[in-house]
């Protein structure tokens, strides 16, 4: 005669319940990182973010954040060197040096500053800006959280 083990039953009504709940405290988490990153932009450059989720799409759960914000695009992908030409104005005014709010890999925005002595040209060969890929610093930094939220989601 054979004994079957019966496992007990899994709530998965309430494991669905409590994994959502860990989406969105680490949902939480990255809105405030991001935040962090964007901090100290000038209003009409602060990115407008959206949330969805945390709800299924086939069989997974997600959540996802994200901004369409061109100059969040230009800091967080890079840009090339290109040329600024004067448009408006006959010609271009600006200060020789430049310190960047932010830098590649860090959450972290900072004052930034402009200085030197001002300079006029018709055109300028700005060198690009590096990548900061601050989505993917992000989404590195609070996978450990993530997981242990998950964790202790579905302790019962």
């Amino acid at each position: 005669m054979v004994k079957w083990i019966r496992p007990p039953r899994i709530p998965t009504g309430q494991i669905d319940q409590q994994l959502r709940m860990a989406l969105r405290q680490a949902g939480s988490v990255v809105q405030v990182e991001y935040k962090l990153f964007t901090g100290t932009w000038e209003q009409k450059n602060e990115p407008q973010w959206k949330q969805l989720g945390p709800r299924k799409e086939g069989n997974d759960l997600v959540w996802r954040y994200g901004t369409s914000s061109v100059p969040f695009m230009y800091v967080e992908e890079g840009t090339r060197p290109h040329i600024i030409r004067a448009r408006i104005a006959r010609m271009l005014r600006f200060q020789t040096g430049f310190i960047a709010k932010t830098k590649p890999g860090q959450i972290a925005s900072g004052v930034g500053a402009r200085f030197g002595p001002f300079a006029r040209a018709k055109q300028v060969m700005h060198p690009g800006n590096a990548p900061r890929h601050i989505s993917e610093t992000i989404a590195t930094g609070i996978l450990p959280r993530l997981l242990q939220y998950i964790q202790d989601a579905i302790k019962w």
